[in-house]
């Protein structure tokens, strides 16, 4: 396992170096416009109530979103590439994080659009990092695109290089910790780095009090990357690793990793296993002597998918999730009942993030009355960034009606608060979440981003 994720450590590093030799001309875009579109517009709920203002700003909108415009969008559209996985093994993740995108843009046109044009969804196919490579060159070069939403730890290294080159901004996935303290100028990660993932997850243990603790991590990078942060702050905090076996992937059994577990006798085991795995691992837990032992896991844990495949009643009454501070916020008030009224199913994991990031570029580009992302890439900071003379808003038509009367904003999101480090990573709370045996997350406690920092350090 050490061995391996040095391995891992020595590629990054490889491809950061490539990240910072590579050239800075701008891929030009063809004005071709997209085959693919938003679909019609939902109304959102407007049934929240107004919060108190948030990350130190002065003021906040009222309970109701901003009426839409009265003028539809017209002319042009604005292009927004969508690079995730659309086929394969993760294609029901990428789906989930189109419909963030889609519901967005819906909302965004119902509002009058970006500077009274369209906004217009381009979805690309990026499964694995040596197709991403070709796919996202084709889209920057025949799609006319103002901004990239999407890719993972999976493509990223491969893909992400080439929007940097292109000066293209882009909102991405990235969970890795290797590039915590790398900034793209051009480039946005919507979701925290991994390693205050797993510094959350080992704070929430010592919280509850469980101090021997199992790691419990698939061979996927995205759980990997998990482990040397928990271990970490577990070290910190007092915590001992009792058992951190290496669950292979695609295998049907998980019998000897169970009973090097269960035979440890963790307080608690902290989790990040694919939902497939997870269905398997359960069923055999349960039948080891392991199914009362409390399960921390990361956000994947919390997805409708992943419930599904251990069972809801399992799920309801032993695994706890840290997600990002989003599940109560004010926007996700907005947000829920309008995703699941449009695609008819709750709402599923990542979509907020997705969703949250195409309202952020929208934003910046009336901010800065233009859709070049060589101009607004400058105003995406000042409609995500706190201040006293910034009003919060949790919606994109909020935020275009102040910004068209001179004022000056901070969106705060359904999935985080996307507030951005130096370093272009969204900051925040965490929240601990289970879900009930309808499916309804519930949150348990929440984790301030002050209490995390010291235990990176």
């Amino acid at each position: 396992m050490k061995t391996a994720w040095l391995t891992r450590q020595r590629l990054a590093a490889s491809i950061l170096l490539g990240f910072a030799m590579a050239g800075c001309g701008g891929a030009t875009s063809s004005p071709s416009p997209s085959a693919a579109s938003a679909a019609a517009a939902s109304k959102p709920s407007a049934s929240a109530a107004a919060p108190a203002s948030a990350g130190g700003a002065s003021a906040s909108t009222a309970a109701k979103p901003a009426a839409a415009s009265n003028a539809a969008p017209s002319g042009k559209s604005v292009n927004v590439g969508v690079p995730v996985s659309l086929t394969g093994q993760f294609a029901a993740i990428g789906q989930s994080q189109l419909e963030g995108v889609q519901l967005a843009a819906d909302e965004i046109n119902k509002a009058g659009g970006v500077l009274g044009r369209p906004l217009k969804i381009v979805p690309v196919d990026a499964s694995d990092p040596v197709d991403a490579v070709p796919a996202v060159r084709k889209m920057l070069a025949t799609d006319n695109v103002s901004m990239s939403v999407g890719l993972s730890v999976k493509t990223y290294q491969t893909a992400l290089p080439i929007l940097n080159s292109a000066k293209m901004v882009s909102f991405t996935f990235i969970g890795s910790p290797t590039i915590d303290h790398t900034l793209f100028p051009t480039s946005f990660r919507m979701q925290p780095s991994d390693a205050v993932v797993g510094t959350a997850m080992a704070e929430y243990a010592k919280e509850k009090g469980y101090n021997r603790i199992a790691l419990v991590m698939d061979a996927e990078e995205g759980a990997q990357t998990l482990i040397p942060p928990i271990e970490h702050a577990a070290k910190a905090l007092g915590l001992q690793v009792v058992a951190k076996p290496a669950l292979p992937l695609n295998v049907p059994s998980y019998q000897g990793e169970i009973l090097q577990i269960v035979n440890a006798k963790p307080d608690a085991m902290l989790m990040q296993v694919d939902p497939q795995g997870a269905g398997t691992f359960f069923k055999q837990l349960q039948g080891l002597g392991g199914d009362n032992i409390p399960v921390i896991g990361s956000d994947l844990t919390s997805g409708s998918e992943w419930v599904k495949a251990v069972g809801a009643d399992e799920a309801s009454k032993h695994v706890v999730s840290l997600v990002s501070g989003g599940e109560s916020s004010p926007a996700a008030k907005f947000f829920t009942p309008a995703y699941e009224k449009k695609f008819g199913h709750p709402a599923r994991l990542y979509s907020s993030h997705f969703y949250d990031g195409t309202n952020v570029g929208a934003l910046a580009m009336i901010a800065a009355k233009s859709t070049d992302p060589k101009v607004f890439v400058n105003s995406i900071l000042d409609v995500t960034t706190p201040g006293a003379d910034h009003t919060t808003v949790y919606t994109f038509a909020d935020g275009a009606k102040l910004l068209a009367q001179g004022k000056k904003i901070k969106y705060s999101g359904a999935g985080s608060p996307m507030t951005f480090t130096k370093y272009h990573t969204v900051a925040g709370s965490f929240q601990a979440v289970q879900s009930s045996a309808s499916g309804k997350l519930n949150v348990l406690a929440t984790i301030p981003g002050s209490k995390l920092d010291p235990l990176m350090s």
